[in-house]
Order: C-alpha cells, then sequence, then structure tokens
C-alpha cells in the first residue's frame, strides 16, 4: 500500500521523525557511521560456505575454490541471501537447524547485492556447478530470501539443466519480490541525500549490511543496479516472470510472505512513507502466483525475522521436505 510521500520533507525534519519514534540513539550514530562509507566497488565474483562444527568455512572466496568438494550426501542445502545481507551470523540459526532436520550438508551463497541481479545469477550458476563437480544426480533444496530469490530464479528458469536430480528439486522462496517492491520505486524517486539517510536507518538498526569485498562499509543511494531492478515492472522483472515464467522442469517451487513489519521497519515506513507487508515486500508479491510455486504460505514476521524466527524456519523446513 501506497500513502502520502514525506520524501520531500527537509532531512532535519525527517530524522525528527526517527526521533519521535524512539530512535535517538539512530541520529546520534547517523553523521559519523556515513562518513565512514566509501564508495561501492563491485565484488567481481562470489563466496560459498559451508556450514559444519558450528560455523562457516569458505569453500570458494572470491571465486577461488579453497577446498575440495566435499561430499553432498542425500538432501544438500544451498542457502541464498538478500539485498544488503550476508552470510555469516544472519543464516547460523537457520543452518543449524536444518542440519538437526535431516540436511546432510548446508551451503550458502554470498554475493555483492548492489551488483546486477542477473550477473549475480550467473555467480550462483557457477557456485552450483562447483557443488556438482563430484556427485550428479543429487536432489537439491534451496532455500533463497528476498532479492536472493530473484538471483536463483534468473538461473533455474533460463532453459539450462543443472547436474541435479532431473525433478524434485525443493525450492523454498522467502519474502522474494516478484513482483518487484514499492520501497524500491520510492528510492528511486526520492532526492539521492533523502534515500541515503532512508538506507542508513537500516543499516544501523541491524537490517542491511553493505560491504565492497575487503569489508569496508558502502555508501549506498538506493540507485544501484539492483535497487532499480527490484522497482515493480522493471526490465528486468517483465522478463524473468513473462519471459522465463515455469521453465523451471528440475525445480518444484514454494513460496513465504510475511506480513509484519516490526519496530524497525516500521520507523523506516515512516521516514519513506511506504508502509509494505513486511517492511520491504508485499504479500502480493512475495506469494505471486506469476512464479509457479505449488504452495504458499504467509506468517506473522518482517523482512527480516522470516528467515530468522524458529516458527518461520519450521515453515521453511517443511516445505523443503525435512519435516
Amino acid at each position: 500500500m501506497l500513502v502520502p510521500r514525506t520524501s520531500t520533507l527537509p532531512v532535519s525534519l525527517l530524522l525528527a521523525v526517527l526521533c519521535l519514534c524512539g530512535c535517538g540513539d539512530f541520529v546520534d550514530r547517523l553523521g559519523t557511521d556515513t562518513e565512514q562509507r566509501v564508495p561501492h566497488q563491485s565484488w567481481g565474483s562470489y563466496n560459498l560456505y559451508q556450514y559444519r562444527n558450528g560455523g562457516w568455512a569458505l569453500l570458494v572466496d572470491l571465486g577461488v575454490p579453497t577446498r575440495s568438494v566435499p561430499d553432498l550426501g542425500e538432501r544438500p542445502v544451498v542457502l541464498v541471501h538478500g539485498l544488503g545481507d550476508r552470510i555469516v551470523g544472519p543464516f547460523d540459526g537457520l543452518a543449524q537447524n536444518l542440519l538437526s532436520s535431516g540436511a546432510t550438508n548446508v551451503f550458502a551463497f554470498e554475493y555483492d547485492s548492489l551488483d546486477p541481479i542477473e550477473t549475480n545469477g550467473g555467480y550462483f550458476s557457477e557456485a552450483l556447478d562447483f557443488l556438482t563437480t563430484r556427485e550428479a544426480n543429487r536432489k537439491f533444496r534451496i532455500v533463497a530470501h528476498s532479492m536472493g530469490c530473484l538471483v536463483a530464479r534468473s538461473q533455474l528458469e533460463n532453459g539450462r539443466v543443472f547436474d541435479m536430480a532431473p525433478s524434485g528439486n525443493l525450492v523454498s522462496l522467502v519474502a522474494g519480490p516478484h513482483q518487484g517492491s514499492p520501497v524500491a520505486t520510492e528510492l528511486a524517486r526520492m532526492d539521492t541525500t533523502l534515500a541515503r539517510e532512508a538506507i542508513a536507518q537500516l543499516i544501523l538498526n541491524g537490517q542491511l549490511l553493505f560491504f565492497n569485498a575487503d569489508g569496508e562499509p558502502v555508501d549506498v543511494a538506493g540507485t544501484e543496479p539492483s535497487f532499480a531492478q527490484l522497482v515493480p515492472g522493471s526490465d528486468f522483472l517483465e522478463r524473468l516472470n513473462f519471459e522465463a515464467a515455469n521453465r523451471h522442469p528440475q525445480f518444484t517451487y514454494r513460496t513465504i510472505a510475511g506480513n509484519e513489519r516490526g519496530v524497525d521497519y516500521q520507523v523506516f515506513a515512516q521516514l519513506i512513507g511506504v508502509f509494505a507487508d513486511d517492511g520491504i515486500v508485499e504479500v502480493e508479491s512475495a506469494n505471486s502466483a506469476v512464479i509457479g510455486q505449488i504452495q504458499t504460505a504467509t506468517v506473522p514476521y518482517n523482512h527480516t525475522e522470516v528467515v530468522e524466527e524458529q516458527a518461520a524456519q519450521l515453515v521453511i523446513l517443511q516445505q523443503i521436505g525435512l519435516l
């Protein structure tokens, strides 16, 4: 739902909104934090992790293998994060739950989410090729979150055949902006300074984490390629949803949507004037029928909690056949 915009207000007034919402600490830290951020430099590659012994081990470091391909087992799972996210930390709990519920291996694909989605889709394809180097015809599970759903779909629907089971590979698409996000629309038309302030609010509350490959925090304006592709009706989404729709005979899709914003996303919504269902994505977009899923679910969590909260993780486990 789109409500009257606040983006024409001066920065000082927008920051006052945050104070009124109990985020004075954000205001105190905003100037220092944003001044420390550097321009974005594309990673030009990807990382691939394996979760084992309670932590993440790098298998591929910016495109360079660091370890040999491990045994997959009967039920390997691949995780794909979303916009402004990373693997180590946010996905620890889900990885632990997957292993305790019967996954034989948990891998995770990490990428530069400010790059174009189809670029990262190409890297995702490389990661899957790496994992299937030694073993073919395994039945995979894939769990993708937010923009990661589009990264995964850009490859799973491009007509190629992967060295996995010929059918029945299960994919849970969690909070995916399949029809775009109204937040991306608003950020694209906001004054750049205001957009930076809005994005910084989410960064400082831990919802988004943008870094260059060397770990330096990145200055983000909301005009980067991936943001533009998330605008409803973008050329990218039109191609993905209408030219390649349902061309995934190896994969069976399920979707999950969140429908509560929570405090942090509510503050962000008041700042930019867009009140999406989970703070970023509408239920209609996350559970869009255009992608040809066989099952949908809606859970009472925000865009971040939908992959971090135990009850939401149980829904994911059910969707990929581990419960």
